[in-house]
């Protein structure tokens, strides 16, 4: 079911991992490279936990996809 997910997608589960780890070692900003949802699920996390997030897709990625990461970046 992991449409239920927060960001519908399943990088939610490792978004949410990776996340809490910056924010326990005191990280306040982050760059990731990203075909989409990746991106989307790190850009949302990271805006939650008050980290600045700068994320970088191809070229042709999906303009859905780019307006879903620009939404929490």
């Amino acid at each position: 079911m992991e449409n239920l997910q927060p960001t519908g997608s399943f990088k939610d589960r490792g978004a949410t991992t990776l996340v809490s780890h910056m924010l326990a070692i005191g990280v306040r900003t982050c760059v990731q490279d990203s075909s989409g949802n990746a991106g989307n699920s790190v850009a949302a996390y990271a805006a939650r936990a008050g980290i600045a997030c700068e994320i970088y897709v191809p070229e042709d990625t999906s303009p859905k996809k780019i307006t879903m990461i620009e939404f929490f970046s």
